[in-house]
């Protein structure tokens, strides 16, 4: 099922989106593959207007897989393997797994709660320190301007919380849209990413 992706802003605004609200049966297993890329304006060091700002590039290539536990929750993973560039660190080979489960509330809404695993560092000063995240999103369906389309339409909102960083947590808020046409034998998507909020606060391990 190929799939094509754009994305701005964020850490893990990259990832391609293949989740769908509808629940898989028991045993029921949904494969996808997919391509990404873009650009973000990255901020390494320092706040929006006085940080350390560099230009970064993603592209790459992604596998999904989920399966149905039961009748209304499966197990999604996605690995992605590409590159990422920017004028701090230079090019580099860049892969993530993001996995964990999904549930489907209802018939238009469903809720997953992943952890993305990372070999791409904050700052490659800081060994140790990665870019992994807990990614608790939340899916409704398009009711209203996907069916004009033909398509099957998903908006989603993500919450990006970081777990592997000792002395200063940050998060954002990722909005999403994505259109599926499940009708065609291939099931074309295209989603976009778009950064809504940052959070920051300090945290201290004792």
């Amino acid at each position: 099922m190929p799939q094509c992706f754009v994305f701005l802003s964020s850490c893990t605004s990259f990832l391609p989106d293949f989740e769908r609200v509808e629940a898989l049966e028991k045993g029921e297993q949904w494969l996808a593959t997919g391509a990404y890329g873009g650009v973000r304006l990255t901020i390494l060091d320092g706040g929006l207007f006085d940080g350390y700002k560099v230009v970064q590039t993603n592209v790459g290539g992604a596998g999904f897989h989920s399966i149905g536990l039961s009748n209304n929750i499966a197990w999604s993973s996605t690995v992605t393997t590409g590159l990422i560039n920017d004028g701090f660190r230079g090019s580099k080979l860049q892969y993530s797994l993001t996995t964990g489960p999904k549930v489907s509330i209802s018939q238009t809404a469903a809720i997953t709660c992943p952890v993305h695993l990372t070999n791409v560092q904050i700052d490659p000063t800081f060994e140790g320190i990665h870019l992994n995240y807990l990614l608790p999103t939340i899916y409704v369906k398009d009711m209203l301007f996907a069916p004009m389309t033909g398509w099957s339409g998903t908006m989603y909102l993500r919450a990006e919380l970081p777990f592997d960083s000792e002395n200063i947590g940050f998060g954002m808020l990722i909005g999403g849209y994505k259109l599926e046409n499940q009708n065609s034998p291939h099931c074309p998507s295209i989603n976009v990413n778009l950064t809504l909020l940052e959070l920051t606060w300090d945290t201290q391990l004792i």
